[in-house]
């Protein structure tokens, strides 16, 4: 009799641990899970931030060159308008000189 408690008993511990074994490594399986996701959003978080700032950088490389283009068409205009000026000051010298001489 006592022979067959301490049987019944044994199996009974194995099983036991069998399942626990099963749970232990389902619950180390939904670590390795997580931790395999936490690292995947990890990477898609440090691209995110890269591409961010590559945009941000782009950005301010157009919004440089467009000042750039406005001040040279600024800088432009500016020296088409001192030419038109100074023709127009030398044809008014011109046209003084000219009275002066009548």
């Amino acid at each position: 009799g006592i022979q067959a408690v301490a049987s019944k008993q044994e199996i009974a511990t194995q099983s036991m641990k069998n399942e626990c074994a099963g749970m232990l490594s389902t619950v180390q399986e939904a670590i390795a899970e997580q931790q395999a996701g936490t690292r995947l959003m990890k990477q898609e978080l440090k691209y995110i931030e890269e591409e961010t700032v590559k945009s941000m950088q782009e950005q301010q490389v157009e919004l440089h060159r467009d000042m750039q283009d406005a001040m040279a068409k600024q800088q432009m205009t500016l020296r088409q308008d001192i030419s038109k000026w100074s023709n127009s000051v030398v044809k008014q010298q011109h046209v003084v000189t000219e009275m002066m001489k009548a």
